[in-house]
């Protein structure tokens, strides 16, 4: 998989978790308490300032009571 491919599935899933998470909560730091992930990890996500595992990503997905797909093609 190509860096731009890579960096479009990482923008999506940034765009969709932003989305979800204005969607339901009144701030980033309301969505970290109620569910108990790092505000640091989720900062660094939506600022695109690090990678993250597929753990992380999969705790933020059932805190925003979504599925987390991941597919090979």
């Amino acid at each position: 998989m190509s860096r731009e491919i890579d960096e479009k599935l990482i923008e999506q899933f940034r765009n969709q978790m932003i989305a979800a998470i204005n969607q339901n909560y009144e701030t980033v730091e309301q969505f970290c308490w109620e569910t108990g992930l790092s505000k640091a990890t989720v900062s660094n996500i939506i600022n695109n300032k690090k990678d993250f595992s597929i753990s992380t990503l999969s705790k933020i997905a059932k805190a925003l009571n979504k599925e987390l797909v991941i597919k090979l093609k």
